[in-house]
């Protein structure tokens, strides 16, 4: 679960929470006290995991989000009540759901002053589709996208090999990072890793290495700029050090907190925690192949 100490943190869309963008990742948020009494130009989240993998055509694990959502947007946003039409203004589906056409958003640009367009849509895209991408979800886009046409500069269409419900269903597919196809292929794939460009309402500034990163808010995020500044992500795998820490104000947003903890938590009126729902598929596995049979299963 995740904790938050009673200031408020407000931005537009998603970003008007993204403690609870994390949340959703993580179960819950607990907030601090001071998170929660008033507005903050700079807050301190801490986790027992930390994401320093900067490039999203390279899905590693969903702990990459904790950094995606705020330095990137997709076609589509994950927000507190679902998802939510993001670089996509609108879009249409043919008859046959094989083909989709996104109308793009206008006048959005990079955190480099880069505009964005439909090429930058087309390159993401393809760059997932690489025979050599070890992209998480890889293989639901190449079952699934035949190719990516640019219509015009804020039109791009998704030709499918066949109906693509999940494109919208799930929360991995359209939400997918979009990159600047320019930056990317000027720096490079280390390049981007150290230096990431989005449209996001944060930038990534500095890390450092299993420790740390700090971001910056975009001014001239499409969104309307956040009212949060400056955020500080910390990792802190000692679970008690990570309540401490926020039971005094060191740290504004918890998330990961779970088992003994969680009666300290829910006993502390200095705490709030902020729970997200959120879908998905469990399964059970056996290491047998053969069973055998009960005589009363039928």
């Amino acid at each position: 679960m995740a904790i938050f100490k009673p200031a408020t943190v407000s931005a537009p869309h998603r970003r008007c929470a993204w403690p609870k963008a994390a949340a959703a990742v993580l179960g819950a948020a607990l907030l601090s006290s001071a998170a929660l009494a008033q507005p903050k130009s700079e807050i301190v989240v801490a986790s027992p995991l930390l994401n320093q993998h900067n490039d999203p055509t390279i899905l590693v694990s969903t702990a990459n989000n904790l950094t995606g959502d705020l330095v990137f947007d997709g076609l589509l946003n994950l927000g507190p009540d679902g998802k939510y039409a993001a670089l996509a203004t609108s879009w249409k589906i043919s008859p046959d759901g094989k083909q989709i056409d996104f109308e793009l958003r206008q006048n959005v640009k990079f955190h480099n002053g880069d505009p964005f367009t439909a090429e930058d849509v087309k390159f993401t895209y393809e760059k997932i589709l690489e025979p050599t991408n070890t992209h998480s979800y890889r293989k639901a886009f190449v079952d699934s996208l035949d190719r990516v046409e640019i219509v015009d500069p804020h039109k791009v269409r998704l030709v499918l090999k066949q109906p693509w419900p999940g494109f919208f269903a799930s929360i991995r597919y359209g939400v997918q990072p979009i990159v600047p196809r320019a930056y990317y292929e000027k720096v490079g794939a280390r390049g981007f890793q150290e230096n990431p460009i989005g449209t996001g309402p944060f930038r990534l500034v500095e890390m450092k290495a299993g420790e740390w990163n700090r971001f910056e808010a975009n001014p001239g995020y499409w969104g309307g700029a956040p009212d949060v500044k400056s955020i500080m992500q910390r990792v802190v795998k000692e679970p008690f050090t990570l309540y401490a820490m926020v039971e005094k104000g060191e740290v504004d947003i918890a998330t990961g907190l779970s088992g003994a903890l969680l009666d300290k938590v829910s006993d502390n009126k200095k705490l709030r925690v902020f729970l997200s729902r959120y879908s998905g598929t469990s399964g059970m596995y056996f290491n047998k192949v053969k069973f055998r049979r009960s005589p009363a299963s039928c």
